[in-house]
């Protein structure tokens, strides 16, 4: 199944964030909009380069693709001699061994086709999360939330410009209709025709709803905020002068507790595919990716390592 068809199905799969309890859509243009954006800014926070890795156009988006939506992949190894390793999705195949690690997977293409099961030994596993979960769970929810937040915040504004409402008798109509017309005028003087018990006849229901557009905005950032964070984009930014030191230092330790635990087993699946053979392989993230373009190098010339205390920011390259 094509990629984009297949996210075309998960963007309208959540019912509850697009309808509301009386069937109405909510917002399906924000939602689908930021899930996209937010799904490229998580696929783009880290990229493999290989010689030997197979598709040779796309090997780091398909690698990335699989973790975001099924939270991990597999390079599978040549069959023969001068072929190349191949990226692939799988699932467990049997039991699991004494440590809770599975002894088998099923791998397949993107389709779901050149089915086999091989030794979880003699392949590369690359997990999304420690847990192998897909982040898209997380990305869909703060999509909801925003959304949620985009629609109240359209009825807030339609209910600014809701009408009063009057009731009167039908021998006061006609004055009461021409009284509000000359108001809306702005007549300098207006004049009445006296009618009797007038004051009674006359009720004005306000239906004026309170200016919430501001506080609904700043909610909404957070949430934004807060995925950003997640995905690896710290928020905090030199012009924020006024944000204190400490709001911005702790905000920078969240971002890169995130980042970690994204990036943690990447990097562990660049070792294990190391010694398995995979030599040339190179793993890239957003920092070190700027990183290299400020230096003015290209991304396979910037320098780093691939030892166990690496920092997260570092370019992982033999």
């Amino acid at each position: 199944m094509p990629f984009d068809t297949f996210a075309s199905s998960l963007q309208f799969a959540n019912v509850d964030a697009i309808f509301g309890t009386d069937g109405t859509p909510q917002n399906l243009n924000t939602f689908n909009t930021n899930l996209e954006a937010f799904t490229q800014l998580a696929i783009n926070r880290a990229k493999w380069a290989s010689s030997m890795l197979l598709p040779e156009t796309n090997a780091s988006f398909l690698v990335e693709w699989y973790c975001y939506f099924k939270g991990q992949c597999f390079f599978i190894p040549p069959e023969a001699s001068g072929d190349k390793w191949k990226v692939y999705q799988g699932v467990q195949s049997g039991g699991l061994d004494e440590f809770g690690q599975p002894e088998k997977i099923d791998t397949c293409d993107f389709n779901g086709n050149n089915h086999r099961i091989y030794d979880l030994k003699d392949i590369v596993w690359v997990k999304n999360t420690p847990r192998c979960v897909p982040t898209w769970y997380w990305v869909l929810k703060y999509c909801n939330r925003i959304s949620n937040y985009e629609r109240i915040m359209d009825l807030n504004s339609n209910a600014q410009k809701t009408p009063y409402l009057i009731q009167c008798k039908n021998n006061t109509y006609l004055s009461v209709k021409e009284l509000y017309k000359k108001i809306r005028q702005m007549d300098d003087v207006i004049f009445a025709e006296e009618i009797a018990g007038f004051g009674e006849a006359v009720k004005v229901l306000n239906l004026e709803a309170p200016y919430l557009l501001d506080k609904l905005f700043d909610q909404k950032i957070n949430e934004r905020n807060d995925l950003l964070n997640f995905l690896g984009v710290n928020t905090i930014y030199e012009k924020n002068a006024h944000i204190i030191y400490e709001e911005a230092t702790a905000t920078d330790e969240i971002t890169q507790e995130y980042d970690d635990l994204f990036l943690a087993p990447r990097r562990e699946a660049l070792r294990d595919a190391r010694r398995k053979g995979l030599t040339d392989l190179k793993l890239f993230t957003i920092k070190s990716q700027e990183e290299a373009s400020d230096n003015g190098s290209l991304h396979g010339d910037a320098q780093g390592s691939d030892r166990p205390d690496s920092k997260p920011g570092d370019v992982q390259q033999s």
